[in-house]
């Protein structure tokens, strides 16, 4: 599926769905809830994928290595910023795909038709 990024028509968005998180302290056992904007579902992450982006997903950690650690994975997506046509063609970037998600969850397409859309656009535009 191509980019909704020059298209101007957002496909039928379904309500986002995201995952809860735990992180952890290794040192003292702590546990605190993380937030979920980071944590799309994997058909969530997809669809943003397909719409936005180039329609790869990977996985990644939110902390990496040391003493905290969580349970749960954030859900990337593969973007390409579009090509001005000069230098070399830009790299893909990796992005996570619940905090672009997550504009759909503050603006309902029911409530507010088009602004989630219009939103994520102007942030991706600034990738370039």
């Amino acid at each position: 599926m191509t980019s909704n990024l020059t298209s101007g028509n957002p496909q039928p968005t379904p309500f986002p769905e995201f995952l809860k998180a735990t992180i952890y302290d290794g040192r003292t056992g702590d546990k605190y809830p993380a937030n979920t904007d980071y944590f799309a579902t994997e058909s969530t992450a997809l669809w943003i994928a397909e719409t936005y982006g180039d329609g790869k997903l990977s996985q990644s950690d939110l902390l990496g290595t040391g003493p905290f650690y969580c349970d749960t994975k954030m859900q990337m997506f593969s973007f390409t910023p579009p090509y001005p046509g000069k230098g070399d063609p830009p790299e893909p970037r990796w992005l996570n795909a619940g905090i672009y998600a997550a504009y759909y969850k503050r603006n309902p397409q029911d409530l507010y038709p088009g602004v989630a859309d219009k939103l994520i656009k102007a942030e991706l535009a600034k990738e370039v």
